[in-house]
């Protein structure tokens, strides 16, 4: 698809002969295959218990450096969760 193109500025202007329009390069519009799709819903399943072990993981580390002047840590408002995520 050409989503965006301008009509005019390609059909109805004289280009220079040759194959314009070559790309040379990938884009970034890439599409999900079915495999990609099928292994991305079974780990979605196993997200939760990814989350707890990094939640497990960051408290202590959180509290290994709680009493360090060294390290600034992450305050989680009450209402929301941290993923531990980077």
């Amino acid at each position: 698809k050409d989503h965006g193109k301008n009509y005019d500025a390609i059909y109805n202007r004289q280009h220079p002969p040759g194959f314009r329009w070559l790309h040379e390069s990938f884009g970034t519009n890439w599409r999900m295959t079915e495999l990609q799709a099928v292994l991305g819903r079974i780990q979605l399943t196993r997200m939760s218990s990814w989350t707890e072990q990094r939640q497990a993981n960051g408290a202590q580390i959180d509290e290994a450096v709680a009493d360090l002047n060294v390290v600034r840590r992450v305050q989680v408002p009450e209402y929301s969760e941290h993923a531990e995520y980077k």
